[in-house]
Formats: structure tokens, sequence, C-alpha cells
């Protein structure tokens, strides 16, 4: 029976290393003469392979007249090697995720185009996982880019999930915010006429969403970053404060 010794290599010890051990491990005590013979490898490729495995605790030689006779010490020594390579990943574990940390710290942003690309970000806050979602800056050209079915629809999962709305809405979509504000968890405050824009603006979670109502070309801007989207929550509440429920 034939043993997949390639384990050996990830334990760190090279093709020339698990020969010699292999072919001492087969003689039981062998002189360094023996094994060349048994594992038909040059004398000084041999030699050199004896010092790290001794090194490593994986061979030993006793002296018998003037001879070394080479032996191996027990095999399951090897499993020291995965005790040893188990602390010292556990002693760079903390660098490791320090770096993740780091490298998540950085803001992730991404573009999304058209009537599809603004559908697959307000899709995206439904399958967040999110308690509430904060909205303000929408205007009657934000909701006709989706449309009244799709508005219907995203409110009707959005009550499904128990998912809080809190918008604040341009006047021109006062009509809009009495009908949701019918529904459990929601409420939609109505801004004065100097709000008037083509931009909207929504938060959930870690993420801000910038979304321009460009009739020819809408898109939305997507900036994953906690930081982010905590100094657009605090703007967001001062807004809020300023505005009552439709």
């Amino acid at each position: 029976m034939e043993v997949d010794l390639s384990i050996l290599e990830d334990l760190g010890l090279t093709k020339t290393e698990i020969k010699v051990f292999i072919g001492v491990l087969e003689l039981g005590v062998a002189t360094a003469g023996e094994t060349i013979t048994k594992i038909g490898l040059q004398s000084a490729v041999v030699h050199r392979a004896f010092i790290p495995l001794m090194q490593k605790g994986l061979i030993t030689y006793i002296i018998n007249g003037k001879k070394k006779y080479y032996q191996i010490t027990k095999p399951n020594i090897l499993l020291n090697f995965l005790d040893e390579k188990r602390e010292k990943l556990k002693a760079i574990l903390p660098l490791l995720e320090a770096k993740q940390k780091d490298a998540k710290k950085k803001p992730l942003i991404k573009l999304y185009h058209g009537r599809n690309g603004i559908q697959e970000v307000w899709d995206s806050f439904l399958e967040s996982g999110t308690d509430v979602i904060y909205e303000y800056g929408s205007s009657e050209e934000a909701h006709n880019i989706l449309g009244d079915n799709y508005w219907a629809k995203f409110h009707r999962i959005r009550k499904e999930k128990k998912i809080q709305a809190n918008f604040i809405f341009h006047e021109s979509l006062k009509w809009q915010a009495k009908n949701i504000n019918v529904m459990p968890h929601s409420e939609i405050r109505i801004t004065s006429q100097n709000f008037e824009g083509l931009t909207e603006t929504v938060i959930c979670q870690d993420k801000v969403a910038i979304i321009l109502s460009l009739e020819a070309n809408p898109f939305a801007i997507i900036i994953e970053e906690e930081a982010v989207a905590n100094s657009y929550k605090k703007f967001f509440d001062i807004l809020w404060n300023t505005t009552s429920k439709a």
C-alpha cells in the first residue's frame, strides 16, 4: 500500500529529506552506505540530508566501532511539527487580524447605473438584515425612476420584514408619504420646497447611498464605511427634527 508522503513536504521537509527519512525508517537501523544503496541517491546528497533531519529531531545515530548507525527517533514526532506550526500561526494571527481590520477601514465605493442599478441598491437594503432604513431628499422625480409598482412591492416586503422606514420626502411626494404612513414600521416626514432636488440619500447600517435621479441616466453611488454612515446619520437627525410627519 503506497502512502501519500506529500504531507511531509507540508511539514517543511524537502523531497530529499523525505527519501532519506523513509529509507532509514524502512531499514530500521542503517549506515549511510546502506541508506545510499536503499534510496539510490548520491553519497554527498544523503549526508547533507542527515544534518537537517537530525536538527529536526527526526533521525538520531549511534556509533558502533567506527561506524554511525542511523535510526528514526519516533514517527509520531512529526506531530510536534504540526504543534509548532500551530503555535507559530497563533503568534501571527493578531497581526493578520489587524491587517484585515485595517483593510476594512478603507471605504468601499460602488457605482450603479440606470434604473436596474438603482433598483439593485434598494433591493440590497431589503436583504441587508437591517432594522431601519433612513432616507432624505426623495422627490417625485426620484419616485418616478422606479415607478409605483416597484415602490408598492418594496414597502410590502419591508413591512413583512419589519424594517422601519424613517424617510424624509419632498413636498411633491406628500401623497405617497400619507399612503406609506398608514403602514406599520413607517414614519415619513415632509420637507419644504427649499429641499427640492434630484439627489436623495439613503443610510442603511454602514452604507450610504447617494442616488441621482437624472431622467436620461440615473445612477447611484454606495459608500460602505461606518464613519461616513455615522456622519450622514447625524445630518439626517438634524433634518429629521426640523420636519413633521405627513
